[in-house]
């Protein structure tokens, strides 16, 4: 009779190895940790973070430069992209093109925000929050963004009361069933 062999070349394709598996784990947990936010429970202030990262004046007044170029250059990227959007319908796959420059454009537009983000909280001396950050950023909206905020701390709050009152008014019908 024929021995079987270790593990034949298709069931070394069908079925994964300790390596795959791991590989996967470590993708399913790097896309939990990109969907789930998860606080820092340490909170500091500008000042406590400066000292954490032994920054003098002299290396914020160079962060702030840095960042002003950095700044600039992006949202003269971003232009760029959203000019080449422009052009998409004189171009040959202007479907392709509109698409690929778009994507460019919000490639750059989102690095731009990243560093403007830091950027204003470098000038203002605090480390903001992102909704601090559009209140900054959009003077206008200032109001709505911090009555927004305190709904969203309200709203969980309220719906913790409420889940529990809820809770409380399920109906066993098991129960209900057995008195008739």
């Amino acid at each position: 009779m024929t021995e079987k062999n270790e593990a034949s070349s298709l069931r070394r394709k069908l079925v994964p190895s300790g390596d795959a598996k791991k590989v996967t784990g470590f993708t399913h947990s790097a896309f939990k940790r990109l969907f789930t936010s998860v606080r820092s429970e340490r909170e500091e202030s500008f000042n406590e973070a400066r000292e954490r990262l032994g920054w003098t004046e002299d290396d914020i007044a160079g962060f702030l430069e840095y960042r002003k170029k950095e700044t600039t250059i992006y949202a003269l990227l971003t232009a760029v992209a959203f000019l080449f959007a422009c052009g998409a319908p004189y171009s040959e796959n202007p479907w392709s093109h509109l698409v690929t420059s778009l994507a460019v454009m919000l490639m750059i537009g989102t690095r731009w925000l990243v560093a403007h983000f830091r950027l204003t909280q470098v000038r203002h001396r605090a480390l903001l929050s992102f909704a601090e950050y559009l209140g900054v950023l959009f003077p206008f909206l200032s109001e709505s963004v911090k009555e927004i905020s305190e709904g969203l701390s309200e709203k969980k709050v309220v719906d913790t009361s409420k889940r529990a009152d809820e809770s409380a008014k399920i109906v066993d019908l098991n129960k209900n069933h057995s008195n008739h």
